[in-house]
């Protein structure tokens, strides 16, 4: 994302705790920073990206943190998937110091960062959306906003629930279809001819092809379960789907699944498949 900036002609201040790939954005026409303090002394947009929310925290607060060397009236955007709970409590944070804060969690992989085609999900004003609209144009191809602080990180927990509890039902799928002994890659030919849903299809094509390439990890895929199902508990709704799907998650985890991509949830079930499918009569 940074070097879709870079590349577009803006000038970007960069911080990292690696090395390698600040040299990779300075080399590429970016600007170090020794601190976060100093990256949001000498901008007026400062966007961090980051695996969890108390990273986040840690990158905002204390005497090298952003909002130590921040100026008044700039505009922070998060792009990381952290949860509202985080995302409105770091808005208030920001706004303690004269900033405002959007939460703007991103939809895509890498290869869609690298080309500019995320989906970013907004939460906050308006006003500030519309004053960084044009560089997060740069890294997206659509743009919603959803409402005050914490509503794009609930727009993105709602949408990586919904895709993993579509992958069980993908896992459950795949069972049945093997115990009865039906033709895996004809059934998902019958989902294409039906425009299925692709976060459907997915699984499926993984398991006909034996390998669950590199994408969305299990790791992060169950972070952002126990997200979706805490900010649930704490709307005072109930998750079923999404509780199982974490829990899934959370033994593929601990089945050493981690790094893979999450649809590898459907080598759970195959662990007690029986041997010979079923003859229905």
């Amino acid at each position: 994302m940074a070097r879709r900036l870079v590349d577009a002609g803006h000038h970007v201040v960069v911080f990292d705790n690696q090395p390698s790939a600040i040299k990779a954005l300075v080399d590429a026409g970016a600007t170090s920073a020794d601190r976060p303090a100093d990256a949001a002394a000498n901008s007026d947009i400062i966007m961090t990206s980051l695996p969890a929310g108390e990273q986040v925290g840690e990158v905002m607060g204390g005497q090298d943190g952003i909002l130590a060397g921040v100026k008044p009236g700039s505009t922070l955007v998060d792009l990381s998937t952290i949860g509202p709970e985080w995302a409105s409590r770091l808005a208030k944070d920001a706004a303690s110091h004269g900033v405002t804060m959007l939460d703007a969690p991103v939809g895509g992989g890498w290869k869609d960062a690298e080309e500019g085609n995320l989906v970013i999900m907004v939460g906050g004003e308006s006003a500030a959306l519309d004053g960084v609209r044009t560089i997060l144009e740069v890294l997206s191809s659509a743009l919603f906003h959803f409402g005050g602080p914490g509503t794009g990180q609930a727009a993105k927990l709602a949408l990586n629930m919904s895709q993993a509890v579509m992958t069980v039902g993908a896992a459950e799928a795949v069972r049945l279809l093997r115990a009865l002994g039906a033709d895996l890659p004809t059934f998902l030919e019958t989902l294409e001819s039906l425009d299925a849903n692709p976060w459907f299809q997915r699984p499926l094509r993984h398991t006909i092809e034996g390998a669950y390439p590199a994408g969305f990890r299990v790791s992060l895929a169950l972070k952002d379960a126990r997200l979706a199902t805490q900010s649930g508990k704490s709307a005072g709704v109930s998750l079923p789907g999404g509780e199982l799907a974490r829990d899934l998650l959370n033994k593929a985890l601990d089945a050493g699944m981690g790094e893979e991509h999450f649809s590898a949830i459907v080598k759970l079930y195959d662990a007690d498949a029986p041997k010979e499918p079923k003859t229905v009569s």
